[in-house]
């Protein structure tokens, strides 16, 4: 691909993401001000899309949810798209466990701690859709994940 067609394909995505996706986030700068929300709202846009191209299952799996951020911008991309898209949130919701400072490094045992009901909050809040507790995995992965 040239680089004007490259070019091209750029300032659209640009123009259908700042004209008709980002009118339908719910203030996305708000919620994290000078964050990367802009990008991943982006990047998480194009993935679902590639899922409603290839017709592969409309089912997401979020690992680690604290926020709810990321896991919101995924509902509202499948709206965009009026894709039926059933997210499944994974969770301690305890925050991190037990950390070691030699492999972790600055992330601390309990950090990105948030109770379920907050998350739950937070994603009515942002997409206007209630998770029910069957789309949520609370746990840690290690007791909720089993080996095949």
């Amino acid at each position: 691909m040239t680089s004007a067609i490259k070019r091209v394909f750029s300032i659209i995505k640009a123009w259908v993401f700042w004209n008709i996706y980002k009118p339908r986030l719910k203030k996305p700068l708000v919620w994290y001000r000078g964050s990367d929300n802009f990008l991943k709202s982006q990047h998480i846009l194009e993935a679902i899309n590639y899922i409603r191209i290839t017709q592969l299952p409309l089912v997401f799996f979020e690992f680690g949810c604290c926020s709810g951020r990321t896991f919101s911008a995924a509902l509202l991309s499948g709206e965009f798209f009026n894709l039926p898209l059933q997210g499944y949130a994974f969770d301690s919701f305890q925050g991190l466990p037990k950390t070691n400072s030699q492999e972790d490094g600055c992330f601390k045992t309990g950090s990105f701690a948030m109770s379920k009901k907050k998350f739950q909050k937070i994603v009515y809040a942002k997409t206007k859709k209630f998770l029910d507790d069957k789309y949520i995995v609370e746990g840690f992965y290690t007791e909720t994940l089993k080996k095949v």
